[in-house]
């Protein structure tokens, strides 16, 4: 079988600004594993420059351990970021992220995550545990957002 990708796509409000979260959401930090809910045992920023930040993760959904490396593409300028596994077991996943304004103090996250499956057996189990990855996708960005909001002190 060719590979292909089986997508998840992920809908988030945030009680800040698209700018003041896109700010939080893409200044990565070797500690992000504790703000997680889930998902996200470890992260740790290899390099950091203009636009580009790489990164070295272990990722665990439905008890499957993923490690790798990641290249994540900043673009500010339309409240996008786009995170490439270049190495490890996910390599060829591609997780899209986009921020809209919802207002001044409200904003829309939206992930797609496309993740890469070799096998037609893996894709089929993944498309009947899809409410399970969902929910594992949703605690994680429970713990980022209780996170953002300690972090920017908002109610």
């Amino acid at each position: 079988m060719r590979p292909r990708f089986f997508t998840v796509t992920y809908r988030r409000e945030f009680p800040v600004s698209a700018a003041r979260a896109y700010a939080w959401l893409t200044d990565y930090q070797d500690d992000d594993h504790e703000r997680a809910g889930a998902i996200v045992r470890k992260r740790t920023v290899l390099k950091r420059e203009e636009g580009l930040v790489l990164l070295e993760g272990h990722n665990v959904t439905l008890g499957t351990h993923a490690r790798g490396k990641a290249e994540v593409r900043l673009d500010p300028a339309g409240l996008r970021w786009e995170a490439r596994v270049i190495e490890g077991s996910a390599r060829g996943s591609v997780y899209e992220y986009q921020l809209s304004a919802l207002g001044p103090d409200r904003c829309l996250l939206v992930v797609r995550y496309k993740t890469r499956v070799k096998r037609l057996g893996r894709l089929l189990v993944l498309n009947v545990a899809r409410p399970a990855i969902q929910r594992e996708i949703r605690q994680m960005w429970d713990g980022f957002e209780k996170a953002m909001r300690d972090e920017l002190s908002l109610a």
